[in-house]
């Protein structure tokens, strides 16, 4: 998700789709979870991408890789443990009053005070904080997926 927001930065309004998680889902989910099941000694049974309330998410299906050892209730010691578990990505941010894109600064020719190129930004309130990305080099945005969007588990 996070890579399809950088790739749409250079577009005119396209990034809005990806912070309002109107965008498909991309990269590797199931792979993800695969991996994060097995750092804490698991193994993904089953993964599906699903929509809840309008944001885009997976549920998943683990099993540990240990059992229970000795418990209280009968018949469930030395088990292995199950669990399934759905977590959809919301988004954090909405864009800033105004339009949000374009030269803050400047001249109408575009360029600052000192014959300078003004950078594009994009103004956006996070959380009730105001966050503004440069747009100048898509390479070097100094912003985490976390700053953008959390992953909220709903079943």
């Amino acid at each position: 998700m996070f890579d399809g927001f950088l790739d749409a930065l250079g577009g005119e309004d396209a990034w809005q789709d990806w912070l309002d998680a109107a965008a498909p889902l991309s990269g590797d989910g199931c792979g993800q979870a695969a991996r994060l099941a097995g750092r804490n000694r698991s193994d993904l049974l089953s993964c599906a991408p699903v929509t809840r309330e309008g944001d885009d998410g997976y549920s998943v299906r683990i099993e540990t890789r240990f059992d229970t050892g000795d418990t209280l209730i009968p018949g469930t010691g030395h088990r292995p443990a199950r669990a399934t578990a759905t977590a959809v990505l919301r988004p954090r941010c909405v864009p800033a009053p105004g339009d949000g894109t374009g030269d803050e600064a400047g001249d109408e020719s575009g360029e600052g005070e000192e014959g300078e190129e003004d950078a594009e930004e994009i103004a956006l309130v996070c959380d009730g904080e105001d966050l503004t990305i440069s747009t100048q080099d898509e390479d070097d945005v100094d912003v985490r997926p976390s700053d953008l969007f959390s992953v909220v588990l709903v079943e």
